[in-house]
């Protein structure tokens, strides 16, 4: 039953030892150490030649009791079955890179319903159709393992705890990892490929500290600590980052966490609730500072990878080169700030204001799906400002803003104003857009002597009153005054409604477009 017993007992106490070194982690005030389970109980041994030796994994496992160890030779890999763990046992591999769990099913590969399991040393892969690893017990140590091409390489469940998960490499997995309970701690594991969030957290008391991710969401999570990750892109460029659904966590600590080709994002409105903890300490995104303030004054920022400002006031937001997240600057609750002159590419918003008034936004270049989206505000100012190449060049719901002198380029809307008041907007050119100006719902807004040029749809509104046309270039000169055409819509009921057409006119056109350089003032 043994196959060279000196030299095998030898390699499985070296195994062991690495195992024992490796998991000496950092943690982040403490080193925190999770090591190898006491070694007791019978050893059972698969593959092989030995006489005696099992050719199954789940042979071995249902013969095993509480505390033994099954030890899988390599020589007879790929063992083709679904493993399901029901004892507290270690399961270990020969050589993490040889010994071949190949699943056979749609479902998991291996099921550990027992407390106190180990798995170490293997490759789990199977296609793309089934899963890795799901753990039911609690303290269990998922260590030193490959696993993939699978569609989810391991999952929590929420009634387990204690686990340990480290040092493990993903490779092409589907849906990346789950960790659904409590007390887990994630370290030193490695994604590669895959979705555009690797890691899914939904759980209280984690820790995550020194992985190579894709992203991470968090949703309904307390007390975790991100501490020292890289964040990279895996499919495509929209890959969230750092991302969490602010109203359903609390107690969130993010430290020295490096992001490339990617930033944070904070999900759901309302974005942040006052009462949040939330801590960012030395995280970068894309080699420059993440900056992230609360209820602060008078700060200039300059030279920043992505900013956030939380209830703050008196903030300057100056020179930065932004580029390669899904939000640029964001502002919640934040006034009297002033944002001007960066260089902002985003792939999703280049600058986003939430109930934030009395800003000035001027001389910043954007190219972004979405230039500025502004929500629930009143007396901004967004002037100077050059925006390309988005679906919406800018997009709001505000009181009593001026929108002037801007240049709105190879955008699909130039602008959207939807529950917009006693607005102005003026001396701006939209060029090369599909269409220029679209109102809803918007009242007392004053449009004036923008320049439309190359635009297929200078201008549409529905069921909006009150707003003033005048002296605007519409693509062309114009002997006879512009009709804008629009429509009322007056709903009958929940599921009727009548529309009316209607139209605006635009009495004294301008001849000429209007000369409007971008100039600093």
């Amino acid at each position: 039953m043994k196959r060279n017993h000196v030299l095998r007992k030898n390699l499985v106490g070296g195994i062991i030892l690495m195992f024992v070194v490796t998991c000496i982690i950092p943690a982040v005030a403490q080193n925190t150490m999770k090591p190898m389970p006491a070694l007791k109980g019978h050893w059972l041994y698969v593959g092989g030649s030995g006489p005696g030796n099992y050719t199954k994994i789940q042979d071995a496992i249902n013969t095993a009791s509480d505390g033994d160890t099954v030890y899988v030779y390599n020589d007879s890999s790929p063992y083709l079955e679904d493993l399901v763990i029901t004892k507290s046992l270690l399961l270990l591999g020969e050589d993490e890179a040889t010994t071949i769990i190949q699943g056979t099913t749609s479902h998991f590969n291996i099921q550990v319903k027992a407390d106190d399991v180990t798995i170490s040393g293997f490759t789990c892969q199977e296609n793309w159709y089934s899963m890795g690893i799901i753990i039911y017990g609690n303290n269990s140590r998922i260590m030193g393992n490959t696993i993939k091409n699978t569609s989810l390489s391991i999952s929590e469940t929420y009634q387990s705890s204690g686990n340990f998960i480290a040092h493990n490499t993903i490779i092409q997995n589907g849906y990346g990892l789950k960790l659904y309970s409590s007390n887990t701690t994630f370290e030193a594991n490695t994604v590669q490929g895959g979705d555009s969030t690797s890691l899914e957290v939904r759980a209280s008391s984690v820790r995550i500290a020194n992985n190579s991710l894709t992203g991470i969401e968090i949703d309904g999570s307390h007390n975790v600590i991100v501490s020292n990750n890289t964040i990279a892109p895996g499919y495509g460029p929209m890959s969230p980052g750092i991302r969490f659904y602010a109203p359903a966590c609390s107690g969130l600590s993010f430290l020295g966490n490096r992001l490339l080709g990617c930033g944070f994002e904070f999900f759901d409105y309302p974005p942040i609730p006052p009462t949040m903890t939330l801590t960012f300490i030395n995280n970068s995104v894309n080699g420059r500072p993440f900056v992230f303030l609360r209820e602060e004054r008078g700060t200039v920022i300059e030279d920043a990878g992505q900013v956030v400002l939380l209830n703050c006031s008196h903030i300057t937001i100056r020179n930065s080169t932004i580029h390669d997240v899904n939000y640029g600057i964001v502002l919640i609750g934040t006034t009297a700030s002033i944002i001007e002159g960066n260089i902002i590419s985003s792939h999703d918003t280049g600058l986003t204001l939430i109930q934030s008034s009395r800003n000035t936004i001027q001389n910043n270049s954007i190219n972004a799906s979405e230039g500025i989206y502004i929500l629930i505000g009143y007396g901004n100012v967004i002037r100077k400002n050059s925006i390309q190449n988005a679906l919406d060049g800018i997009s709001l719901s505000s009181l009593f803003f001026d929108f002037s002198s801007n240049q709105i380029i190879h955008c699909d809307l130039g602008m959207y104003c939807q529950f917009a008041i006693l607005g102005k907007i003026r001396y701006n050119t939209i060029k090369d857009c599909e269409e220029g100006i679209y109102l809803e719902a918007s009242l007392g807004m004053r449009i004036v002597s923008n320049t439309f040029l190359n635009t297929t749809y200078e201008a549409e509104f529905i069921t909006s009153f009150f707003n003033h046309w005048r002296h605007n270039y519409w693509n062309q000169p114009r002997v006879l005054p512009k009709v804008i055409h629009g429509k009322v819509v007056i709903p009958l009921g929940f599921y009727y409604a009548i529309t009316i057409p209607w139209v605006k006119i635009d009495w004294r056109p301008a001849q000429e477009p209007y000369d409007i350089p971008r100039m600093k003032s």
